[in-house]
């Protein structure tokens, strides 16, 4: 039992608000399993080349700052660029990118135009990832900015958002309505990483 205040805030801490060390560790090995499964789809022909090395883990829980309870885990799929992939800034800050004839063949354009539509590219990743023995289920998220699995073991779920990396060192996602918005979760991580050391770890 806590006998000072500085030690009844550390137990309401670790029992009430911070992650369950072991359930972090599991959620962590689970999440880095689905990532080599997705990266193991890469060049199928009913599927994208991943850009690996431009895959992000973003959120609350990459950047160590999610708090009880542990209900989702967010990763970025980055798909792989080509010299026929272009993209397009319009006034109301969204984006289109231009599709290339693999996904002119699969149908992932928008009806009668040559721009990938970013839900349909949504559900590309849905149908791939419903084919996965330990999950029970995959579906569009409510905002249709991701795909979100839900695990047959553990209480979390993954939000998976299929990005494209720009040559302007940022990332294009999904915008919920079929065409792209401009994001880089990299500056966030950054922002809080400086926080965090500022203040010896202690931020909440």
């Amino acid at each position: 039992m806590a006998t000072t205040v500085n030690d009844a805030f550390s137990e309401f801490m670790k029992n009430s608000v911070n992650l369950d060390q072991d359930k972090t560790k599991t959620a962590r090995s689970s999440r880095d399993n689905l990532l080599s499964n997705i990266k193991s789809f890469s060049g199928d022909d009913d599927f994208f080349l991943i850009d690996e090395p431009r895959c992000l883990k973003f959120g609350s829980f990459a950047r160590n700052t999610k708090l009880r309870p542990l209900d989702d885990i967010d990763l970025m799929i980055c798909i792989a660029g080509s010299d026929d992939r272009t993209y397009l800034h319009y006034y109301d800050g969204s984006y289109s990118i231009t599709a290339n004839s693999g996904d002119l063949l699969n149908g992932l354009n928008s009806p009668g135009t040559e721009y990938l539509n970013s839900i349909k590219v949504i559900n590309r990743f849905i149908s791939k990832l419903g084919n996965l023995n330990d999950y029970k289920k995959a579906e569009i998220h409510r905002n249709q900015e991701a795909a979100t699995l839900r695990l047959k073991s553990y209480d979390w779920n993954f939000d998976i958002v299929p990005c494209f990396y720009c040559t302007g060192d940022f990332y294009l996602i999904p915008n919920g309505r079929g065409n792209w918005k401009k994001t880089d979760p990299r500056i966030d991580n950054s922002r809080i990483s400086v926080i965090n050391q500022k203040h010896n770890g202690h931020r909440l």
